[in-house]
């Protein structure tokens, strides 16, 4: 399946990267995010099953790039693309209050 994106590269189907249940469970466990949360690559929703209800979210596959996004947010949480991680991280950053 083909990839919108905004940046230049490519991503690749290894660099489709789901994370397990149990893991984004235990994540969101420990860390305990509240506030306003941003899941900026959603997936398959491992994290969203584990975060408040009114957590924002994109995932590229279902038309909403994380790279558009620009409001504020307290939380980041997810699983980031490997391929751009550098690009990825930059990001977030401008969108942390």
């Amino acid at each position: 399946m083909a990839q919108l994106q905004l940046l230049p590269q490519t991503l690749t189907p290894g660099d489709i990267v789901y994370t397990p249940d149990w893991v984004a469970r235990d994540m969101v466990d420990y860390f305990k995010p509240s506030g306003r949360i941003l899941e900026p690559s959603c997936g398959d929703g491992a994290f969203l099953r584990h975060l408040p209800a009114n957590t924002e979210w994109c995932e590229i596959e279902k038309g909403r790039d994380f790279f558009t996004w620009h409001d504020c947010v307290d939380w980041i949480i997810g699983n980031p693309p490997y391929m751009i991680y550098d690009q990825w991280m930059a990001h977030s950053f401008e969108l942390i209050s």
